[in-house]
């Protein structure tokens, strides 16, 4: 997809969700995000990376907080203390676990939630970032915050949105969460949430009651 020639107009989160889905969504005074461009993501500073970030989604929410629970006062989890069974269940759709190469470096979709594969219409577990059909503004972001965590150790928390090839136009907030080995990161947990028009989150009725997230 061709990226717009036209100047972009940078908001704040809030904005994004509320003009491309119609969501009325705030968030708490002190919780900071950065400004991001409608189609092309930034990756969140500062508070945005530490415990008491507000997220939209309650899934990205929940696995946000395993993988804090999981790495305690390290940087990150190794791969052998991850375990399925003590993650959020109803968050676990939103899930993905990918792998990171090196020279050159890629993102490679080892396991992807039925969420993300019934969003995207096929199950691309097994392919590479750079082989999923998406516009190129969201494959340059999503690479670049991928590349960000594995030379930073640090996780990454952001959003974007996108035209489907149905004409429905897409937001997503995710969250790339570093899983290390020999102090390398070689893996992501991510979580990602996925909405279009026509079909709103976090609603009651749509989404995990708090009560079931948490369990």
């Amino acid at each position: 997809m061709a990226k717009s020639q036209s100047s972009p107009h940078k908001v704040g989160i809030h904005e994004i969700i509320n003009q491309s889905v119609g969501w009325n969504v705030t968030f708490p005074q002190g919780v900071h995000r950065s400004p991001l461009t409608i189609g092309l993501g930034r990756h969140m500073d500062g508070p945005a990376s530490e415990p008491g970030i507000s997220f939209v989604s309650p899934h990205v929410s929940a696995i946000y907080g395993y993988w804090l629970r999981l790495k305690g006062d390290r940087e990150a989890p190794g791969r052998r203390e991850m375990d399925p069974a003590e993650m959020p269940r109803l968050s676990l759709p939103y899930v993905l676990l990918v792998d990171l190469s090196y020279q050159p470096f890629r993102v490679k979709y080892r396991l992807v939630g039925t969420h993300c594969v019934s969003i995207y219409g096929s199950d691309y577990t097994g392919l590479f970032l750079d082989e999923l059909v998406i516009p190129e503004s969201v494959h340059a972001q999503i690479h670049a915050d991928y590349l960000r965590v594995a030379t930073s150790r640090r996780p990454v928390v952001s959003v974007y949105n996108w035209q489907r090839l149905t004409g429905d136009e897409a937001i997503a907030e995710y969250a790339i969460l570093p899983i290390v080995t020999d102090n390398i990161v070689t893996q992501c947990l991510v979580a990602e949430h996925i909405s279009y028009k026509g079909a709103v989150f976090p609603i009651a009725g749509l989404v995990d009651e708090p009560g079931d997230i948490a369990g």
